[in-house]
């Protein structure tokens, strides 16, 4: 598993991202932006994320694939139920990533379930 140490302080860079990506999106599905919306939303839960590994273990992930966070979330210091519920976001997320890598444009109801 990769990954990079990050001063704890950092955190606020990825949860401003995070908070900018989510704006994003709501403003994209409002626009009916349906691919945008559904990347923006992608983008936030990856800096969302990193936020907290950032915060509590001073390191964020490295990986190839978006995936590759998860055993990292694990470690968080949270009740496991907690801790299965985010990974379980961010595994739709992360689905949602390689959703977006197919040449179809989303659609209302595609990008809607999605998000």
């Amino acid at each position: 598993m990769r990954t990079r140490k990050v001063s704890k302080s950092k955190y606020r860079n990825f949860l401003q991202k995070a908070d900018e990506y989510l704006q994003s999106a709501k403003n994209a599905l409002e626009r009916e932006h349906w691919n945008s919306a559904v990347g923006n939303s992608v983008h936030c839960c990856i800096n969302s994320a990193d936020a907290l590994l950032v915060f509590y273990l001073g390191i964020r992930s490295t990986g190839e694939r978006h995936s590759d966070v998860l055993p990292l979330l694990r470690q968080l210091p949270f009740e496991s139920d907690v801790i299965s519920s985010k990974m379980k976001q961010f595994s739709m997320c992360s689905a949602r990533r390689r959703k977006l890598s197919i040449l179809k444009p989303f659609s209302q109801g595609r990008s809607r379930t999605l998000l």
